[in-house]
């Protein structure tokens, strides 16, 4: 498989080719998604950038640790470009289905978050809740959000 890549500051890794972000869009047969999102990428994949894809891509947008955020994807956008066949299929993360146009879309597949979902990260995680309960007893919360 022929890897390519767009990053807003070019980077240089083994086996990948870096593109302009219109080459990546155009040339792109699987389309991953990784992007937190901000107020820079929220709805990132746009109508715009949709019609910049090559027909039939496959798109793939899970949010976990190393995957993106779901709202960088314009889902209206996304369901049109569904319905129309210049999307193949859109792999996304499942929230509140409500009011969703991809929930009834067949090539829409809506996945639960699981990316994070490791024997390590569960490890870590009980590590970390272990460690907080403990210092909130002692008086001294680690890990507060205020």
């Amino acid at each position: 498989m022929r890897v390519i890549a767009y990053n807003r500051t070019p980077k240089r890794q083994k086996g990948v080719e870096m593109k302009s972000l219109d080459k990546v869009l155009s040339e792109s047969d699987v389309l991953s998604v990784n992007l937190a999102c901000n107020k820079e990428t929220y709805r990132f994949i746009s109508e715009q950038q949709i019609r910049k894809m090559k027909k039939g891509v496959v798109i793939v947008n899970l949010v976990g640790p190393v995957t993106p955020d779901r709202e960088v994807v314009d889902k209206k956008a996304m369901a049109r470009a569904l319905g129309a066949g210049i999307v193949a299929a859109y792999a996304y993360e499942a929230e509140d289905l409500t009011n969703n146009p991809l929930s009834k879309i067949e090539n829409a597949i809506g996945l639960k978050g699981f990316a994070w979902y490791t024997k390590d990260a569960l490890e870590r995680a009980k590590e970390i809740w272990t460690d907080s309960i403990i210092s909130i007893a002692k008086g001294s919360p680690i890990n507060a959000v205020s």
